[in-house]
């Protein structure tokens, strides 16, 4: 959504979560174009619209509003095409990884507890967590859903670096172990800069639980280029990478920043036809 965004000639120092109130025309031909793409799946623009980020553009007062509107915008994008589309409740961090040490989880919790609270009112499928660099935020926040929305089903995915570590050092083992028991529906990890160290994690995380598996790596690495963010791998890269994830036992295939509908639509059309006896596996936006 932020790479489409930014296409689109929006600043991203802007908040993005608000524009599904004062731009939702164009948000909805965002998830429009996934969609048509090929996706099963679509994600709400809510990532990081909780109170405590909100608050960094004087939004917090405004967090069932902008939620609520995100999910309308993602529905109505759905409602035009001519086949279902899940629809997810994006689920961003409630602070900055580093500043949870000096943070009282009941406020973080609470901050999750109201924004999934706005994302299941509106109808979401399903709560996706995402980029989450910090574990312990994370079981907040994965608990904080079971409280405001005991029926959805939730898909935990921590960030990593190429380092194989989270931004606080936890391994892939240790995310995948701590989170067993936790009544997720899926594990796994996005917005990991390279898609091979995203493939090693997965397979790594894949030796620690039964759960199925996710992939939502960036379209790779990231490098400014006259002023704006592009990323290395073309969507035929990025296909080929999306079937070694489902080798690796993902279940949910998708992209985060950088992934265009072009990617989403060569990783559609690469995992088409699984071998005899293999689900088709799902592509997310």
């Amino acid at each position: 959504m932020g790479t489409m965004l930014q296409a689109a000639g929006v600043s991203l120092s802007l908040c993005l979560p608000e524009l599904s109130v004062t731009r939702p025309e164009l948000v909805s031909a965002i998830h429009g174009a996934y969609i048509a793409a090929g996706a099963d799946m679509i994600e709400t623009n809510t990532f990081l619209a909780c109170r405590t980020q909100l608050s960094r553009h004087g939004l917090e007062g405004r967090v069932a509003e902008i939620n609520l509107a995100a999910v309308r915008v993602a529905r109505a994008a759905v409602a035009a095409s001519e086949r279902p589309v899940l629809v997810a409740g994006s689920v961003g961090p409630a602070m900055r990884t580093f500043s949870w040490r000096h943070t009282d989880p009941g406020a973080v919790r609470n901050a999750f507890r109201e924004q999934i609270a706005a994302l299941a009112e509106g109808g979401v499928d399903l709560i996706i967590f995402e980029t989450f660099g910090n574990l312990r935020e994370l079981i907040e926040a994965i608990s904080a859903a079971q409280e405001a929305a005991p029926a959805l089903p939730l898909v935990g995915q921590m960030a990593f670096l190429d380092s194989g570590r989270t931004l606080v050092g936890e391994t892939p083992a240790e995310v995948a172990t701590r989170l067993r028991g936790l009544g997720l529906a899926a594990v796994g990890a996005n917005c990991t800069a390279s898609l091979q160290s995203l493939l090693e994690i997965l397979i790594e995380m894949g030796r620690h639980t039964t759960l199925p598996l996710v992939a939502q790596p960036n379209a790779g690495s990231p490098a400014f280029v006259n002023g704006r963010i592009e990323y290395t791998a073309d969507p035929a890269y990025f296909a080929r990478y999306a079937g070694c994830y489902v080798q690796a036992g993902a279940a949910l295939v998708g992209g985060c920043c950088g992934t265009t509908p072009a990617h989403v639509a060569a990783a559609v059309e690469a995992l088409a036809a699984p071998a005899e006896g293999e689900e088709r596996h799902l592509a997310a936006s």
